[in-house]
């Protein structure tokens, strides 16, 4: 998983977005990329992106997410 990261995101942030890559697959972990960077915050930082994963389980911010995703994450991001 680390491989598939981005090679400007700098350790540990590289070792955190792998494992959160692991447990909540890499399109997922992209997409709470995305929402942290149009909030404002930085796409290659885990505290920033961490912050972000709790709305990857609300409805309303995507529909592509079912509800076994979300039963998945939420121990994760709690």
């Amino acid at each position: 998983m680390v491989d598939k990261m981005p090679a400007r995101i700098a350790e540990p942030d590289r070792t955190w977005f792998a494992l959160a890559s692991y447990n909540i697959g890499f399109g997922h972990l992209n997409y709470a990329r995305i929402i942290t960077q149009r909030q404002g915050g930085d796409p290659d930082r885990w505290l920033d992106v961490k912050k972000g994963l709790p709305l990857l389980m609300k409805k309303n911010s995507t529909k592509k997410l079912n509800m076994a995703m979300r039963v998945v994450m939420k121990p994760f991001v709690m």
